[in-house]
């Protein structure tokens, strides 16, 4: 305690201005484009009210631009976050891709899209292949706790999705095609037609289409399963000096096919295939206006839907007829709604106290055959508030609090606290502490999920999670005539109690089902590095993960460490126009446990993978025309050995899908 309070002191001592020899010469961005500066320092709105620069929020954040987007080639959310550091990707080919954020996932994660939360998880998990990035301005990623602001699901961090802003004043519209060898072909289109000089209306179509892969030929079970994909926004956007508008409806609309094996009889030769229909919406007005000259408001309120229909036909394979197999059980339909109302207040002039308080009401509504009670509701009001207090010149403080009522769990108390040192304006330093509360989801509280894949029952007597979130960072940042340049190191610690997960429960029928299995820790480190010399941009990181559980206990061996590398470099060649850009992440292997029927404990190991991208961009007219290719996965990386006892009801074995391997794609985009 000594040790602490008189690091405290020397904290505050050091910002106090009496004892800060800083270089106030300096100016930041001086030699930085607004592209350089934006990739450095991008202005980030979550959690923030009004937005601010990354790197004078007092919240740690991570930014991925359109322009970041765009260099990668990537289509879909989980194609993007694959390649990011401290960051895992797991596949299921029935339910897609999903992310794991500083060793924590599923529900732990938020998933937004412009603060909207998006509801329907199959297995805890959003199916990041549904989320499109064509109308994508930047993904902000919080690690870490957000729950004083966000509730439940902020556990482990949140990802929110920020769509482009429409252009005002003239008509706008663009059109695109992606093809990629591996048999993706995109297309879509968006307008924006101005209504006066202050209000415009907006629009886009979009069809992904995928014909669907397999290992063997005349095979027709695809091992990655055929899906098309139509994606439709339409919005209305109004602004002016005291007030900003913006209505948008999102949707989706999904076909999956699962097709059976062949059944061959001395008479008949047929089949048995499933159809997964899927449906999302996320419909939103965002508000914001200043109540005076002091106060402004962002009020949030909307809807999102999701539903998962399916269906079974026998195909009759000399007429190629199918027929829909009527009362079958296995024909289901569900339906998950989510409502919410929110308001963040905050002062519109800074002062050396600021605050941000506000209200989150959350709705959630279940119908669906595989729920038991077919239909269920919870509901979640809560107030929250946060001082930022400025110490002194060079350090705030930020204690946040929110007090909720949830109409299933008892809501404690969830408190946060937030540091920055910032001596220089090189140099910023952070620390934060944040206690994060989840309530059992109803899926996980009463789904029946049992098909071929998959044998999972609800738990209605699971109990919620809290957590303790813990981290340390530090950043400098530099810029000279010619040059740019960033390091960061970041260190965090999960503690969660009651951790929620699927255990087997009958090995006889395996039979999964949740459960509070214990506590959960996690802990790890990045280092980060950015540079920018004239034309080329050189980005590279390193880090490490453990994990500890009860089963890692019991193992003799309480932790392993896994390495987590990123690098990425793109070089602009001035006189063709054209940029380069490459791209690497490498995960190393990471410990896996499995119980036997004695009860003995025994770890495994998911191998080490390495994704390599490469990719050419140019424009022409003027930019207004675009062409991007580039080959992904170079090292056609496939599959992955990987022995998990809370993945094997998918049915994957010992294998884990990653990639559809190695391909070459071509994207055309103009702009007018």
């Amino acid at each position: 305690m000594q040790k602490l309070c008189g690091s405290l002191a020397v904290i505050l001592l050091l910002s106090n201005p009496l004892y800060a020899n800083i270089d106030r010469g300096f100016t930041q961005g001086d030699s930085l484009t607004p592209m350089q500066d934006t990739i450095l320092n991008p202005v980030v709105i979550t959690g923030q009210g009004k937005g601010v620069r990354a790197d004078k929020s007092i919240i740690k954040f991570r930014v991925l631009t359109s322009e970041t987007i765009k260099q990668m080639g990537v289509v879909n959310l989980g194609d993007l976050l694959s390649r990011q550091s401290n960051i895992r990707i797991s596949n299921d080919n029935m339910l897609g891709s999903s992310v794991s954020l500083q060793n924590l996932s599923g529900q732990q994660i938020k998933f937004m899209v412009n603060g909207m939360p998006i509801t329907g998880r199959e297995n805890g998990n959003i199916n990041l292949d549904q989320i499109n990035l064509e109308d994508v301005e930047r993904i902000e990623i919080v690690e870490g706790p957000m729950s004083v602001i966000y509730g439940t699901d902020a556990l482990g961090g949140v990802i929110n999705v920020i769509t482009k802003k429409p252009v005002l004043k003239k008509t706008s519209a663009s059109v695109f095609s992606y093809n990629e060898s591996i048999g993706n072909f995109n297309a879509g289109f968006s307008i924006a037609q101005p209504l006066g000089k202050k209000a415009v209306i907006f629009g886009s179509v979009a069809r992904n289409f995928f014909t669907g892969l397999n290992s063997a030929k005349n095979d027709r079970t695809y091992i990655w399963k055929p899906r098309e994909q139509w994606f439709g926004n339409i919005g209305y956007f109004r602004e002016s000096k005291k007030a900003t508008w913006n209505f948008r409806s999102d949707y989706l609309y999904e076909t999956l096919q699962n097709k059976g094996k062949v059944i061959l009889t001395p008479v008949v030769a047929y089949a048995f295939d499933d159809y997964f229909i899927t449906t999302r919406g996320v419909h939103s007005l965002n508000t914001i206006f200043n109540i005076n000259s002091k106060v402004r408001v962002d009020m949030i309120n909307g809807v999102s839907h999701y539903k998962r229909e399916k269906r079974v036909y026998r195909k009759d394979m000399v007429s190629l007829e199918q027929n829909l197999i009527e009362n079958n059980d296995e024909n289901t339909d569900n339906l998950f709604v989510n409502a919410m109302a929110r308001a963040v207040f905050s002062n519109i002039k800074k002062s050396r106290l600021n605050y941000l308080a506000g209200y989150d009401i959350n709705y959630d509504m279940a119908i669906a055959d595989r729920i038991d009670g077919s239909r269920l509701t919870m509901y979640d009001i809560a107030v929250f508030g946060m001082l930022d207090y400025n110490l002194s010149r060079y350090f705030r403080i930020r204690p946040g609090l929110r007090v909720a009522y949830n109409s299933v769990f008892t809501s404690p108390l969830t408190p946060s606290l937030n540091m920055m040192w910032e001596p220089n304006r090189k140099w910023q330093i952070r620390g934060s502490y944040g206690n994060g509360f989840r309530a059992p989801s109803l899926k996980e509280q009463h789904l029946l999920f049992v098909d071929i894949n998959h044998n999972i029952k609800g738990n209605p007597k699971l109990t919620p999670e809290f957590s303790h979130n813990v981290q340390l960072g530090a950043s400098f940042k530099n810029s000279h005539t010619n040059v740019a340049y960033s390091f960061g190191i970041n260190s965090y610690y999960n503690e969660v109690q009651d951790m929620i997960g699927l255990v087997l429960i009958d090995k006889g029928q395996e039979l999964y089902s949740y459960e509070n299995y214990g506590k959960f820790q996690g802990g790890g480190f990045m280092l980060e590095q950015k540079t920018f010399y004239k034309k080329l941009f050189v980005e590279f990181s390193l880090g490490g993960m453990f994990i500890r559980n009860q089963f890692s206990s019991q193992t003799g061996k309480d932790f392993y460490i896994t390495p987590d590398i990123t690098f990425a470099a793109s070089y602009e060649f001035k006189k063709p126009g054209i940029k380069t850009g490459m791209f690497v992440k490498h995960n190393g292997k990471f410990v896996n446990y499995i119980q036997n029927e004695q009860g003995a404990v025994s770890e495994f190991f998911s191998d080490a993978m390495t994704f390599v991208d490469f990719t050419l961009s140019k424009g022409f007219l003027k930019d207004k025309l675009q062409v991007n290719t580039g080959v992904k996965n170079i090292l056609n990386v496939r599959n992955i050995s990987n022995i998990n006892p809370f993945n094997s009801f998918h049915g994957s074995g010992s294998t884990m899908m990653l990639s559809p391997g190695r391909s070459v794609y071509l994207k055309i985009s103009y702009t007018l």
